[in-house]
């Protein structure tokens, strides 16, 4: 199976923070909602692995496919609540390294409107104009 390569957004911290909450902020996603339900809204799935023997330092994986269709890897061994984070950290790479970075056209685009990014990716349905502010 091949999987697409990441592309490296430009971002600093702050902005890549800025960027997160807006997103959940545009999606309606709030502290607490099913993140699961999310992942599957945007075409992806989150499988659980048992890595225990094999790599038990391994905390989590993303493989993406395509625009909405990509996984997110969680080891059997760790807490739901890690399991949360990090189902939301590998969600935070898919949208910004593929979704959003893949639309840009120049490095410098970091304040653009995300009304480019594929919006049926973000949310399964039609949510109006994405922006970075």
């Amino acid at each position: 199976m091949t999987y697409s390569p990441a592309v490296e957004s430009r971002l600093s911290k702050p902005q890549v923070h800025k960027f997160a909450e807006s997103i959940a902020q545009q999606l309606s996603f709030t502290a607490g909602d099913d993140i699961h339900a999310l992942i599957e809204r945007m075409g992806g799935v989150v499988q659980i692995e048992d890595t225990l023997l094999t790599d038990p330092e391994h905390t989590g994986s993303l493989y993406v496919e395509g625009p909405s269709k990509f996984r997110i890897v969680v080891p059997s061994h760790t807490s739901p609540e890690r399991d949360r984070f990090t189902v939301a950290h590998e969600l935070g790479h898919y949208v910004l390294h593929y979704l959003w970075a893949k639309k840009r056209t120049r490095p410098s685009q970091i304040g653009l409107s995300l009304s480019a990014v594929d919006q049926n990716a973000l949310s399964g349905r039609q949510i109006g104009s994405l922006r970075h502010s």
